[in-house]
């Protein structure tokens, strides 16, 4: 039952399942007035409004999928040519839009996808955020792992990359401290 409504806002819920009962009734009065040998003419044009209640939710369902695939295809663009900002602005406002969506913040797919353009943008702290909030979605899910792995990955290399910076200015200090001194 989860699976139908899965990735529908409460009020897209409610339009489905308002559609269907809108139409089990006129099929049910259309059924009616042809038992009692009745017009049933004027009942079809009012069989649009359940085809549009049920549309609704699933023409948006679709667009928001489109959203996705375009924040991938962005994604990838970054990832192979970080130095291009053609596809970095791109990136950056089809992100912006991507999470303004209410059904981002309900499904750990479009979190993963979120936090892969998180980290493609250079935002670690960010991506980290939210690939916690996707784990705690769906922990099963395999976009969730990949990407919590990939970002694990990178702070792991921002932590060795900070801890030989570290290293480096300490000896540099040395070195300034005593320039005459070869046994540094």
């Amino acid at each position: 039952m989860n699976k139908i409504f899965s990735g529908l806002l409460p009020f897209e819920i409610i339009l489905l399942v308002m559609g269907v009962i809108v139409f089990l009734v006129l099929l049910f009065l259309l059924v009616w007035n042809v038992i009692k040998q009745r017009a049933f003419v004027s009942l079809l044009p009012f069989f649009l409004l359940p085809v549009i209640m049920v549309g609704y939710p699933s023409v948006q369902s679709i667009q928001f999928k489109d959203d996705g695939l375009s924040i991938q295809k962005y994604t990838a663009a970054v990832n192979d040519n970080p130095s291009d900002t053609a596809a970095r602005n791109k990136l950056t406002s089809a992100l912006a839009e991507f999470r303004n969506n209410g059904r981002t913040q309900q499904s750990a797919e479009a979190l993963a996808t979120v936090a892969g353009a998180q980290l493609a943008l250079g935002s670690l702290d960010s991506a980290s955020l939210t690939v916690q909030r996707a784990a705690q979605l769906d922990p099963n899910s395999d976009s969730v792992k990949a990407t919590a792995q990939e970002v694990s990955q990178h702070i792991n290399i921002r932590k060795k990359f900070q801890q030989d910076i570290s290293l480096l200015t300490e000896q540099l200090n040395e070195l300034q401290a005593s320039p005459g001194d070869t046994a540094i």
